[in-house]
């Protein structure tokens, strides 16, 4: 059975060819485009590439209103904002499911990652901003609109920084390769990606690994408000950070044992996301193979 995927990005739009058991066959990129009509024609060269498919999953970024099939947010790709993205999705793939990004990485890691098994968990993808979704008995409650699991507008820090979405203090901005990048360069006059951070941390510098310490602190903050409400069986962090997993283990564990009652009765198991790189694809691949809408 061939389940295609196709993941919208900033930079990138990612389509690919994801087996019923996980496995990502085939794979092509294309740089996102600036126009909706570039968009569209993108569309038929994924369909051209990928002719033959069982269904079609699309994870595309920003704030999706299930109703209107339409993104009444995108920051990052501004040309899709108040776009009814599903008909023009649906005009060369009939059919297709389309989700917030975030919700279908969550698919993803349902069927085919670290959620295998499990009758709920949160997930929360740590990448350029923060992301989430909480699976629950083979669904991702989506709220009244579609907007739920906007988990990194958060209000952590009443003193913090003003966010893309216009408040201050936002769990994103403390806690997101934006965060770590910036806390880096306020503290050492270098501009670095969170790759070339966390290598340095590696290699035991001090300044980096105080960053990571800072960051995983704040990831704790956020946490464990959403565990004590949701009390979820596992959380899984997915996104660009948490390939530094290990750096930020320690500070969020001890934050969540110190401000979470749930976490010290409950302890869920916290980890990283199976699919990392391919959660994109294989999620949306996912989302449009067991997902509604």
């Amino acid at each position: 059975m061939n389940l295609l995927g196709i993941d919208v990005g900033g930079t990138d739009i990612d389509a690919g060819i994801v087996t019923e058991t996980g496995e990502l066959k085939e794979t092509s990129s294309w740089k996102t485009p600036s126009t909706l009509v570039e968009f569209q024609g993108i569309l038929m060269e994924i369909k051209e590439k990928f002719p033959v498919y069982h269904s079609v999953g699309v994870g595309v970024p920003g704030l999706w209103e299930e109703e209107t099939q339409t993104i009444r947010f995108a920051p990052n790709i501004p040309f899709l904002q108040e776009a009814r993205v599903g008909e023009v999705v649906r005009e060369v793939f009939p059919g297709a499911r389309i989700h917030n990004d975030a919700t279908v990485a969550t698919f993803g890691e349902a069927f085919f990652g670290n959620g295998r098994g499990l009758d709920n968990f949160l997930m929360v993808t740590l990448g350029t901003g923060i992301g989430g979704g909480f699976f629950l008995r083979s669904e991702v409650p989506t709220g009244a609109r579609g907007f739920a699991w906007e988990v990194g507008h958060i209000r952590v820090n009443s003193m913090g920084v003003k966010c893309g979405c216009g408040s201050h203090g936002c769990w994103e901005t403390e806690a997101s390769v934006s965060a770590l990048v910036r806390k880096y360069r306020e503290r050492t006059g270098l501009s670095l990606t969170g790759r070339e951070i966390s290598k340095r941390a590696r290699e035991g510098e001090k300044e980096a690994q105080e960053v990571f310490e800072d960051v995983g602190r704040w990831l704790g903050v956020g946490l464990a408000s959403l565990i004590n409400v949701l009390d979820p069986q596992a959380v899984i962090l997915g996104g660009g950070l948490s390939l530094s997993f290990e750096l930020l283990r320690e500070p969020m564990l001890a934050f969540l044992e110190a401000n979470s009652y749930v976490y010290r009765y409950s302890r869920p198991k916290i980890m990283p996301a199976l699919l990392l790189k391919k959660a994109g694809v294989v999620g949306a691949a996912a989302y449009g193979w067991k997902g509604k809408g």
